[in-house]
């Protein structure tokens, strides 16, 4: 972001670098860990539908290729998931979709985990079921795991959190349970076919971790599908900083109008 300025009063001028200065200092604080391809812009490395190790394969998104079943699928700029037909009967197994990445205990402190997130129609009693998982771990620490394609279809059964934290209050939320639960309708979530804008506090400590994953699992055995994209990890601005702004740029307003 660049901001430019043209003032012929000295004091505007001195106004326009210091709200410049501590504006750009407020920006370059709004942090994130980078998830990479979070839009959904290019295409799954396909993993087969074995159990992973999410530390060995961090920055790319792990899916199930097990192309008789239903599989989350890169259309229309999102990650979506639905029941597939093979043979005129739907073919239904419990799927993951994940990333990891390497973050170094670069950030730490109040993070909004966020993603958009689209759910077709409502919810089948004994059909549809969804859940996100936001991890983290540190070096030394056992890896998490997730199986790409559990043929139980426990979707709750997809990820093996080992020695990680779920940042999320539990191991999950759960965001549809044959129907849209509670949770998903405290983050403004409905069964309407249009994106909805999740945004979720989470706190990395004082110290961080070396590496962050998410993990979305879920079954759709009926015309339901799932949508999602645009995912984040993006910092809380701190409000010192904005403090801090404000109280510079009144103190420069305070300058030009004893000068004017």
């Amino acid at each position: 972001m660049i901001l430019s300025f043209k003032f012929k009063d000295r004091s505007m001028k001195l106004l326009s670098v210091i709200t410049s200065v501590f504006l750009a200092c407020a920006l370059s604080a709004h942090a994130s860990v980078v998830f990479v391809d979070p839009g959904f812009d290019g295409s799954f490395d396909d993993d087969g539908n074995g159990t992973q190790t999410l530390q060995t394969s961090t920055g790319e998104w792990l899916n199930d290729v097990e192309v008789e079943y239903e599989n989350w699928v890169i259309a229309d700029g999102a990650a979506n998931l639905g029941a597939d037909t093979v043979d005129g009967t739907d073919r239904e197994r419990a799927r993951a979709l994940a990333q990891s990445v390497f973050d170094n205990q670069t950030n730490t402190g109040l993070f909004n985990f966020q993603f958009d997130i689209k759910i077709s129609a409502t919810p089948v009693a004994g059909n549809d079921d969804l859940a996100v998982y936001l991890l983290g771990w540190n070096d030394g620490q056992t890896s998490p795991q997730v199986d790409l394609a559990n043929s139980n279809d426990a979707y709750l059964n997809l990820v093996f959190i080992n020695g990680a934290s779920s940042l999320l209050g539990g191991n999950e939320i759960i965001l549809v349970n044959d129907g849209v639960t509670a949770a998903a309708t405290d983050l403004g979530i409905a069964a309407d076919n249009t994106f909805d804008s999740v945004s979720i506090e989470v706190d990395l400590g004082v110290s961080g971790y070396d590496y962050y994953a998410v993990v979305f699992t879920g079954e759709s055995d009926s015309d339901v599908e799932f949508s999602i994209d645009n995912v984040g990890l993006v910092a809380v601005p701190e409000l010192s900083a904005f403090g801090l702004l404000a109280s510079c740029f009144g103190l420069a307003c305070v300058m030009v109008r004893r000068r004017g």
